[in-house]
């Protein structure tokens, strides 16, 4: 799913649960919502940036494990401090 499909659903459920005057349910209901959104996107990019590394240095594999594995841990630091937002 590309970054742009991942905005346009977040934009629908935060249209489906937006009232007059936003309750603290409904804000929370957001919060939660962006904060998926986020590490979905978080996700899609790690992985595409993977993917892109592995592509360009494939002969050297070495440095590509490397490149790809320094990606996965900011990934999982970047979700983390997502999570403890919620």
């Amino acid at each position: 799913m590309t970054a742009d499909k991942l905005v346009d659903d977040a934009v629908s459920r935060i249209c489906a649960v937006v009232s007059t005057e936003l309750s603290a349910q409904d804000q929370a209901r957001i919060r939660h919502i962006v904060a998926e959104m986020a590490v979905a996107m978080v996700n899609h990019t790690a992985d595409e940036c993977s993917d892109n590394v592995r592509r360009v240095y494939g002969p050297q594999t070495d440095i590509a494990h490397q490149i790809a594995d320094e990606i996965k841990r900011r990934q999982v630091a970047l979700i983390a401090n997502l999570q403890s937002m919620r």
